[in-house]
């Protein structure tokens, strides 16, 4: 499969969500190929299926990549995309809370996590070897712009049996920039 340059880049920023410990710990992944199931761009499916949570979203906004030629065959990208995490909080979490606390350490327990891998993916930065031979993606900034928010219980779709109604769904977004 080729990767069309425009579409490079938000390919590396996949690659660079599940190169992180915390994200790959999060969604039960025993390595980065493991953890790539977890991290969905559906504008290149072209479907809506998403997998459960836990899971990250990556959502380019329309013409928001661009590449420019600097040399011979040697192109500088630039763009952004949404970047959202969605996780269901561990009922170890919640069960171990003191009573009327459980929301608040469920609170804690993803900000804590949102918190480690936005330090993974800025500490793997331009660095390191992503995928063919790439370096992963430069980023230039990460800036909250939705969340976290927690999912209330009508909106979340209880198609499963097994999901608990106090199972402590969280959102949050980013937009991401490269260059």
């Amino acid at each position: 499969m080729t990767v069309k340059l425009i579409d490079a880049p938000v390919k590396r920023l996949r690659e660079m969500v599940a190169e992180c410990a915390t994200f790959q710990s999060v969604v039960g992944a025993a390595n980065r190929t493991a953890a790539l199931l977890s991290v969905h761009i559906p504008y290149v499916s072209g479907d809506d299926v998403l997998g459960d949570m836990p899971r990250a979203v990556i959502n380019p906004s329309e013409g928001s990549n661009s590449a420019e030629k600097i040399g011979i065959n040697n192109f500088s990208s630039e763009g952004n995309a949404l970047l959202t995490f969605e996780f269901r909080v561990p009922l170890s979490v919640t069960s171990a809370s003191k009573v009327g606390e459980a929301g608040k350490d469920a609170y804690d327990w993803f900000g804590d996590k949102i918190d480690l891998i936005i330090d993974e993916m800025l500490a793997l930065a331009g660095t390191g070897v992503s995928f063919a031979g790439e370096t992963h993606l430069n980023l230039q900034s990460v800036d909250k712009v939705d969340g976290p928010v927690e999912y209330e219980p009508e909106e979340v779709d209880r198609d499963s049996e097994d999901v608990a109604v106090a199972s402590y769904e969280w959102f949050i977004g980013f937009q991401v920039a490269w260059r």
